[in-house]
């Protein structure tokens, strides 16, 4: 038996190419969905906020206080 692993970037296109698939009797597919994979792009984007709270006189504390006091002037 052989195996192959195809990654489609489109929904929609992934479900028509599963539809033609399954019409053809020598084949089990398997979808796998959902399965997010991080590109040079995303890691990049990652690193470029690394660092944005330094310097910044900021404590888990007062981010409690803020958010409770904006809670209850709704």
């Amino acid at each position: 038996m052989t195996s192959i692993r195809i990654t489609i970037r489109e929904d929609d296109k992934a479900r028509d190419l599963i539809r033609f698939l399954s019409g053809i009797d020598f084949l089990d597919i398997q979808v796998e969905e959902n399965t997010e994979t991080v590109d040079a792009k995303g890691i990049d984007a990652l690193k470029s906020i690394c660092g944005m709270w330094k310097d910044r006189n900021i404590s888990l504390d007062s981010i409690r206080k803020k958010a409770w006091a904006h809670g209850e002037q709704q």
